[in-house]
């Protein structure tokens, strides 16, 4: 069975069309839960093991792939050519519909890891392999140097109840060994110093958390987590509340000194550095908008206008962001000085309005969900796109050209991509360490592409005319819970019924004739399944002293939807 699926997925290597440059992209071979279209078949006994993939790593050692999909991690193995073969998965969970039956889910792990948005790290060793989620949680695993194969290693706990939870110990602080008890929410990412002793994760509501690495066992200290002023939970350090820090992407720079991570609201870079004994400290910002008292720099709109990631290498950063499944967006390119702060260099666009910024074919990359790729020479920058109905992967030049890409769903300005299976969702992706290959996961599959220097036909068309469809609304958020808490801040719990833009802000009137105007700061959070989330609100001290009778407004904007909000009345105290 294994020997006629390697020789499926050899088979599937395709001719790439005529004409392509040095660093395009084109298909090489396959493997899914159905093999349709040729593509090598997943083992029978666990075919949804690619079931809502998220984050891809490839060993240092250019032997294994590893794939974050639903509660665990899937295992390849990768050959000389580049082409994979299934080897074996690990799970968190234990269950009748477990994807790994064969595999005991760890005692001290249970539910530490969701199902969606798993994202990898592995160390620069290649010894370990670390994972973060939405379930508040670092993970990692023991990487076998032979086989590839992983060990259940242990994990750290930021949820609000680890004391009671039964996972990653009962601690709830650093002193215990643990994150501070709320510090991780809604992680985004996760990356590791290029000199294997610090991880750091990247949330979009807690801010930037810090672990120190042992780099014979693997274990995980939590040692440091940073936040806004007002919104930094006990134990993590305050920075100013002009910082850029509803984190997303994040990377460090080859000297393991200078970390870096995108913000979606407000939008920008911050710039941590980081000492060799792993003290770690805010330095620097680029704004979304005009220079802040703590951001000097300001980069050029629209680069900040949506969520995003972002890639550093030698003494460039570039980055890319995209509203969410819409296939629009813009990529931009930063310089690093001597100290690590960011110098604006120029970007690229496909937005209507691409303000400062060179214009790109429509529809060719866009959409926050994926993560750049830059080649070790910056010459090649790779975009996903996954949006609702158009589906695409790019290549620019390193000055953010436009120099390729392919589309399995008809996007003028592309190629069809030469593999039987579709991009799916084009979401998190990998590069191999020799950079001939990017590993894609999709929807139960694994596509793999060559990056290589073939002939490649047809040209690209011209740039596809969007046409304008009338958007369905919104399903109304349901407001389950206010609660007052101390300090004057209220918990507001919300039901949501699509991924968006979650906004909350109360509303009322200071005076008795005075005009209704939002009393307090609005809270935005980008959400990007249906649940219940958690808001905190601040109204204004004047409003609460007064006892205004507020309206608290919860709004939901989810792209391709027109928005929707409920309203409910409270009485501020």
């Amino acid at each position: 069975m294994a020997i006629a699926a390697l020789a499926s997925m050899l088979a599937l290597a395709i001719a790439a069309p005529a004409q392509a440059a040095p660093g395009d992209i084109v298909g090489q071979s396959c493997i899914s839960k159905t093999g349709a279209g040729g593509c090598a078949v997943l083992p029978p006994t666990q075919p949804n093991v690619l079931e809502i993939p998220a984050g891809v790593v490839v060993a240092p050692d250019g032997t294994d792939v590893y794939v974050g999909s639903g509660q665990g991690i899937t295992h390849f193995r990768r050959a000389p050519n580049g082409a994979v073969t299934y080897a074996n998965c690990v799970d968190v969970i234990s269950s009748p519909v477990d994807r790994c039956p064969a595999t005991d889910a760890p005692a001290d792990a249970g539910s530490a890891l969701s199902a969606n948005s798993i994202h990898l790290a592995m160390s620069p060793d290649g010894k370990h392999v670390y994972a973060v989620s939405w379930a508040d949680a670092l993970l990692w695993w023991t990487r076998n140097p032979t086989t590839g194969d992983l060990t259940w290693g242990g994990c750290r706990d930021a949820a609000i109840n680890s004391s009671s939870n039964n996972r990653c110990g009962a601690g709830d602080e650093f002193a215990e060994g643990n994150f501070p008890a709320g510090s991780m929410d809604f992680v985004q990412g996760i990356a590791i110093t290029p000199d294997g002793q610090t991880i750091y994760i990247a949330d979009q509501t807690e801010g930037l958390l810090q672990a120190q690495r042992n780099a014979t066992t693997g274990v995980a200290t939590p040692t440091a987590c940073f936040n806004n002023t007002g919104s930094a939970v006990a134990g993590c350090t305050s920075v100013a509340a002009d910082i850029p820090m509803a984190l997303g992407g994040i990377d460090v720079a080859s000297n393991s000194r200078d970390v870096y991570a995108r913000s979606i609201s407000p939008g920008g870079i911050t710039h941590f550095s980081r000492t060799a004994g792993g003290v770690t400290s805010f330095t620097s910002c680029v704004a979304a908008s005009s220079p802040t008292a703590s951001c000097a720099t300001a980069g050029a709109a629209p680069v900040f206008a949506y969520s995003g990631s972002l890639g550093v290498v030698g003494d460039l950063l570039l980055t890319y962001g995209g509203t969410n499944l819409t296939p629009s967006g813009t990529a931009a390119r930063f310089t690093r000085n001597a100290n690590g702060s960011l110098a604006f260099g120029s970007c690229a666009t496909n937005e209507a309005a691409p303000g400062p910024c060179a214009p790109l074919p429509a529809q060719i990359f866009g959409s926050s969900g994926g993560k750049l790729l830059v080649s070790a020479d910056a010459s090649s920058i790779y975009l996903p796109q996954n949006g609702t109905s158009e589906r695409a992967l790019t290549r620019l030049t390193g000055s953010l050209a436009f120099a390729s890409c392919l589309s399995d769903t008809g996007v003028a300005a592309c190629n069809a991509p030469p593999l039987p299976t579709p991009f799916q969702a084009t979401g998190l992706m990998a590069l191999s360490p020799d950079g001939r290959q990017i590993y894609q996961a999709g929807a139960d599959t694994l596509n793999v592409y060559a990056v290589e220097q073939p002939p490649s036909g047809g040209s690209a068309g011209p740039p596809a005319t969007p046409t304008t469809t009338p958007k369905p609304k919104a399903k109304q958020p349901r407001i389950r819970s206010v609660k007052r808490l101390k300090n004057g801040r209220y918990r507001v719990r919300v039901r949501v019924f699509e991924a968006g833009r979650l906004s909350a802000r109360f509303t009322g009137r200071l005076k008795p004739k005075g005009k209704v105007k939002t009393i307090g700061r609005q809270v935005n959070k980008r959400v990007r399944k249906p649940r219940i989330y958690t808001i905190r609100l601040k109204p204004s001290l004047l409003a609460r002293q007064r006892k205004v009778r507020a309206k608290l407004i919860v709004r939901i904007a989810p792209a391709g939807y027109v928005p929707a909000r409920r309203v409910k009345a409270v009485r501020l105290k």
